[in-house]
């Protein structure tokens, strides 16, 4: 689906990534994880098309990105950024159906298959009873839900998210998630999300990237990488995992930070 071959990524006097080949599959669910300004969402951009690596190519489906017209892109790939700069004057459901634009095939408007579609991302992300209110009148939390309506609605084979449990209570991180890995098994889709919440990563995704911000990076199974030892290399602070009704959760101590190496 998506493959990243020899990307790297640079800022005046510092190296964030260098060298990752990737391969990112169809049903993968990948956490994205770095301290603050380790290049995660620089390389969620670059894996998105939205902006080019100072080394290396990303291709999906075999062809390089920068080959393909933008509007078959979005067909195929959706995605959150952390910011959205634009304001809309429209209602929540009118948002939402911004999702089906690149299917769109005449110019009489949204088909009933569109509307339905819609309305699912709405009721999926708990916002059908918003549906007719002004976007502009939501709160944080309920924006960022239309966001990933909208993204839902759009049916992309793969969903780059930055971030996208910023602003929500812990109800909705939960249904997003839940939403998200329904997403991936209904769809075959594949997942990308920079996370900061070890839990969530740990628990709903099966392959992780971790970005030490220096050019190094190290990716694989989740349950190979996320140990105690190597996040608490990654955040330069110790973690201890404990077994919580059969769950394995990673806690961070109060022991001193981690040096450098």
């Amino acid at each position: 689906m998506l493959r990243a071959e020899g990307i790297s990524l640079h800022l005046p006097g510092r190296s964030l990534v260098r060298a990752l080949d990737l391969e990112l599959r169809p049903g993968e669910r990948w956490a994205l994880l770095g301290m603050n300004g380790a290049g995660k969402s620089t390389l969620l951009q670059v894996l998105a098309g939205l902006r080019a690596p100072e080394e290396g190519a990303v291709a999906l489906n075999g062809t390089p990105l920068g080959e393909q017209p933008r509007k078959m892109i979005a067909r195929r790939l959706g995605v959150l950024l952390q910011e959205e700069p634009r304001e809309y004057w429209g209602s929540v459901y009118d948002y939402v159906m911004l999702g089906r634009y690149p299917h769109a095939r005449n110019l009489f408007g949204p088909t009933a298959a569109d509307r339905e579609i819609a309305l699912a991302a709405l009721a999926a992300l708990d916002l059908a009873s918003l549906a007719a209110r002004a976007y502009r009148s939501l709160s944080g939390g309920e924006r960022q839900r239309a966001r990933i309506a909208a993204l839902i609605a759009q049916e992309p084979d793969a969903l780059l998210l930055d971030e996208p449990l910023q602003h929500l209570d812990l109800a909705h991180q939960v249904a997003l998630f839940e939403e998200l890995v329904a997403h991936s098994t209904r769809r075959g889709a594949l997942v990308v999300v920079v996370l900061h919440d070890l839990l969530f990563a740990t628990r709903y995704c099966d392959r992780a990237l971790l970005l030490y911000g220096d050019g190094r990076h190290l990716h694989g199974p989740v349950r190979e990488i996320c140990t105690p030892e190597r996040l608490g290399q990654l955040y330069r602070f110790p973690l201890q995992a404990h077994d919580l009704a059969g769950e394995r959760v990673l806690l961070p101590s109060r022991a001193p930070r981690v040096p450098r190496v």
